[in-house]
């Protein structure tokens, strides 16, 4: 199980995979300790403090390197009829021209360029992976498990919504009551979305609210659910912040927080238009709060 909750933590999980681990985690209290522990450690590894910028002077020492080679180079030996190449950069059959000028390239120089051109290429690599998307503390990361493991719910169970109906204002009304804050509907739809229904979910132990759409033949979820207290303060509940994208199991979420709630939008639409979605309901959403 130690090593399905490693792979669940990294999304590498198929979508049974999932769902099983997901229900075992609720059972099992030592195993959910594991998987908060993995999350933080994931969390701490996405920190800035391990990102370190090269020093300003790196680049002219380089280029300096290249043009006049490392301390302690030998010249280039100047080859004469008398005295014939030694090592070359190439073999040759026909025998140096008088006065011709052939390059020996030092062992050492060779060994240190080939390293320094592995410990680059494995930098860089490092660095993609830790930045494929913004950093989340661990509650976040937990909450972003869970909205796309109950967008994946919501189409295995064939269980979209609790209400269907495309009118905003009956889909809103009927929520009230069910959860501890207001959600509300955005009217009109985005251009090119409709509106499906609604239904409850359970987010981070509590009941949230689901918003579903349709736009072309994809489904996107739009979850409601109270912001961790951090991100709460950080964002100061700013209308105008723009939404962060993430990928999850093969899934595209956008999401933002305004104020004392989180809009995470969760689709297998393209990133591109999954934004352009997020950008248009989650600010209508929070400005038509009642």
């Amino acid at each position: 199980m130690q090593t399905l909750i490693q792979s669940y933590v990294d999304g590498e999980l198929d979508t049974v995979s999932t769902i099983e681990v997901e229900h075992h985690l609720r059972d099992c209290s030592a195993c959910a300790q594991a998987c908060e522990d993995l999350q933080r450690l994931q969390t701490a590894l996405h920190a800035r403090a391990l990102y370190h910028r090269a020093p300003p002077g790196l680049q002219l020492r380089l280029q300096a390197t290249l043009e006049h080679g490392l301390p302690g180079t030998p010249e280039p030996e100047k080859l004469t009829p008398e005295r014939p190449a030694t090592t070359t950069l190439a073999p040759t059959s026909s025998a140096p021209a008088p006065g011709a000028v052939r390059v020996r390239l030092p062992q050492a120089l060779v060994w240190w360029w080939g390293g320094l051109a592995m410990v680059i290429v494995c930098l860089t690599m490092w660095s993609v992976s830790l930045r494929r998307g913004p950093r989340l503390d661990a509650a976040e990361a937990r909450v972003a498990q869970e909205v796309v493991a109950g967008h994946v719910r919501s189409l295995l169970a064939d269980h979209l919504t609790d209400l269907t109906s495309a009118d905003q204002h009956t889909v809103q009304t009927w929520f009230k009551g069910k959860l501890t804050f207001a959600a509300a509907v955005p009217k009109p739809s985005p251009a090119g979305a409709t509106l499906v229904g609604g239904r409850l979910d359970y987010v981070d132990n509590k009941p949230v609210a689901a918003l579903v759409y349709q736009q072309q033949q994809h489904v996107i979820n739009v979850f409601i659910c109270p912001a961790v207290r951090e991100t709460a303060a950080a964002t100061g509940g700013s209308v105008g912040a723009a939404p962060q994208t993430l990928t999850r199991r093969g899934y595209h979420v956008c999401y933002m927080t305004l104020g004392d709630l989180t809009y995470w939008a969760v689709s297998d639409l393209d990133e591109a238009s999954l934004t352009k979605f997020t950008t248009q309901v989650i600010p209508s959403v929070a400005n038509h709060c009642p």
